[in-house]
């Protein structure tokens, strides 16, 4: 018999409308989503309810806290299930991941049709979250998304689509599996690194996205606020518009470690070219750069490092972004 822990947390899964064409809203409890869905008989659930919200509205806070709540049973279950909000779903696998490293299945799943649609895709993906989470072998794979029959690793799943159920892709790495009729095919393991832990509350990190031809007034405010690091998305390979490499100077010398990152969804940033704020000026101005890692995992990295004391966030790169 596989013990499974559900983490009931909201988000549209749990969601219905409050009247015909209404706002949707986090309600159901773990409970009521599990009712009616039909598992093997090798399989057992409990369910620890979270109170229900739109994933909008969730903090690496409340990530720590699923974090902690895993960790706390992790002997006493087979695997895990948390039921999550699309919207930021990839920033609490991502989290989980880098605090835990687990050795045992957790899943995160949810819904793009809320639970009061007549075809919502809620029970499906539910269904086949606990079966992969009784899939031992999964363990592996550590945390993981498992949406419209794909399976996704943490480091590279992202929200790909804002409305239609096959919303998750994983870029140029490629899902990691799948689920077909009940049945867990796993073709590949992702790239995985010891866990950070848990010990630590996370501190504030600001990302800063450049935009074309954009001013670097935002990087100066930074420098009077009380933030652990600040990320910084780029074009490319890590390049910026005139002026922010001078700017980020001026930060990493106020004593806050500067991330680049880019907005492009698939490679590494690098320093390789120069002129103003080109990325070797800012790798001369004190930027580290993030390799693959989306700029929001960057800043789930630097918000937890940051608040470790004796952590190098230069160390922690090469270890979990290289």
């Amino acid at each position: 018999m596989a013990r499974i822990l559900l983490l009931s947390t909201g988000g549209t899964i749990a969601s219905n409308a409050s009247a015909p064409g209404g706002p949707v809203t986090a309600k159901l409890s773990g409970a009521e989503l599990m009712a009616g869905i039909e598992l093997p008989a090798e399989i057992s659930v409990d369910v620890l309810p979270f109170p229900a919200r739109g994933s909008n509205a969730l903090s690496l806070r409340d990530a720590l806290g699923f974090a902690r709540a895993i960790e706390r049973e992790m002997a006493d279950y087979d695997g895990f299930v948390l039921t999550h909000g699309t919207d930021t779903m990839e920033d609490t696998a991502w989290a989980l991941e880098f605090l835990l490293a687990p050795q045992k299945p957790v899943v995160l799943t949810g819904a793009q049709r809320h639970a009061g649609e007549a075809d919502s895709d809620g029970p499906r993906n539910l269904r086949d979250a606990v079966i992969a989470a009784a899939y031992a072998p999964l363990g592996a794979a550590g945390v993981v998304v498992v949406f419209e029959g794909d399976i996704h690793g943490a480091r590279a799943v992202r929200k790909a689509h804002t409305s239609r159920v096959d919303a998750f892709r994983s870029g140029d790495l490629g899902k990691i599996g799948s689920l077909d009729q009940g049945r867990v095919s796993l073709r590949a393991l992702p790239r995985r690194a010891p866990g950070f832990g848990t010990a630590h509350e996370p501190r504030e990190v600001a990302l800063i996205a450049a935009a074309f031809g954009a001013g670097a007034e935002f990087l100066d405010f930074a420098c009077s606020r009380d933030y652990g690091a600040v990320v910084l998305q780029g074009f490319g390979r890590g390049n910026f518009p005139d002026g922010w490499a001078q700017a980020t100077s001026r930060l990493v010398a106020a004593g806050k470690p500067v991330i680049i990152a880019s907005r492009c969804s698939e490679g590494e940033v690098w320093p390789i070219y120069g002129n103003d704020s080109g990325g070797t000026s800012m790798a001369a101005a004190g930027a580290l750069f993030g390799g693959d890692l989306s700029p929001g995992r960057l800043r789930i990295l630097a918000a937890f490092v940051s608040a470790a004391p004796g952590q190098s966030l230069a160390q922690a790169l090469e270890v979990w972004a290289s």
